[in-house]
């Protein structure tokens, strides 16, 4: 256990904050093991998603330096929204690994739906990018839709980035041909990307596009410095053996001490019976499974690349899920 933390190259921090007037909200908090102070990134997860199951994502962004942030926020009714929003920023701002001037807000379907209504309802709590995926146009843009004369001017601050499927089954791809021609005639920054044959959801292809606009914001903080990547393995993380030795020593110690109390046997006239032949018969072949198992996870990573060393890590390290991913990556 002491191990396995000293080498996790993240650390997670649940906060409760408290927001005016509604009740208490859960945010989780993912840091990547660098020198801080770092950029932030909010994520606003899709439907049927929860803080907790939104580790992976908020990794992904942990990764490439950033300080990733989540909330358990209410989908349904914005007001609550941006009360929540609102005390999460507040409680970053207090916090020494936080850059408050460089946040990225990434929304995800409901949660890029209540954060471009926020920013739109409270523009001086806008980040410097704001990357929406897969989301569609708010009640809010209306006005400034239905301004043919372009007198109305839109108050947003933040760079833009909208990623969308071409086959989006939500939110139409066209509504959001429309916004983008919008935040041009209001000259706000904005890139779009309209993903070739996907759908809503950019399955399977959302955890590597999150990976890219992590790289992109990355870059646009700092153009002139290298992007932070974590080390494979934490400074001051402890040796394997430093942390199984106890165990071992302990374990030689009550052996040798059982076999000094312990009358001597005359070997020759003891005799194994079926049963004992076949548990023992079992112990050494789960033994040799066991450090087979161990040996193939753990001797590919210390070679060098190749076809063999990528087909063993697809077979025994990727999950299910995340072999398209590995495959495009591998590629």
């Amino acid at each position: 256990m002491l191990w396995a933390k000293s080498v996790d190259r993240y650390r997670r921090i649940w906060v409760t904050l408290q927001p005016r007037d509604i009740p208490k909200t859960e945010a989780l908090v993912v840091l990547p093991k660098l020198q801080g102070p770092l950029p932030v990134v909010i994520f606003g997860y899709g439907s049927g998603e929860t803080p907790l199951l939104s580790g992976n994502d908020l990794r992904l962004f942990a990764e490439m330096g950033f300080a990733a942030v989540t909330l358990d926020y209410d989908k349904e009714n914005q007001k609550t929204f941006n009360r929540q929003f609102i005390a999460l920023q507040e409680y970053l701002k207090k916090q020494p690994w936080a850059k408050t001037d460089q946040a990225v807000w990434v929304g995800f379907s409901p949660g890029a739906q209540r954060m471009l209504s926020l920013a739109l309802q409270n523009p001086i709590v806008q980040p410097k990018i704001m990357a929406r995926v897969g989301g569609g146009v708010v009640s809010e843009l209306n006005p400034f839709l239905e301004d043919t004369d372009a007198l109305l001017s839109l108050p947003l601050e933040s760079d833009m980035i909208l990623i969308h499927g071409e086959q989006d089954e939500v939110f139409s791809p066209e509504d959001v041909k429309v916004f983008k021609e919008l935040l041009d005639k209001q000259a706000v920054p904005s890139l779009l990307h309209l993903i070739p044959r996907r759908g809503h959801g950019l399955n399977p292809d959302r955890s590597l596009l999150y990976r890219v606009l992590a790289e992109k914001c990355i870059t646009t903080f700092s153009p002139s410095s290298p992007v932070k990547v974590l080390p494979e393995r934490p400074e001051g993380a402890f040796p394997f053996i430093a942390c199984v030795a106890p165990a071992f020593l302990w374990a030689g110690a009550w052996l040798y001490l059982r076999r000094r109390s312990k009358p001597e046997v005359d070997v020759s006239s003891a005799h194994l019976s079926l049963s004992e032949k076949v548990l023992r018969c079992a112990a050494v072949v789960l033994g040799i499974w066991a450090a087979a198992e161990v040996a193939l996870h753990w001797i590919p990573p210390q070679l060098p690349v190749s076809t063999d060393t990528l087909a063993i890590a697809r077979w025994k390290s990727i999950v299910p899920k995340w072999r398209e991913d590995f495959d495009a990556l591998a590629s």
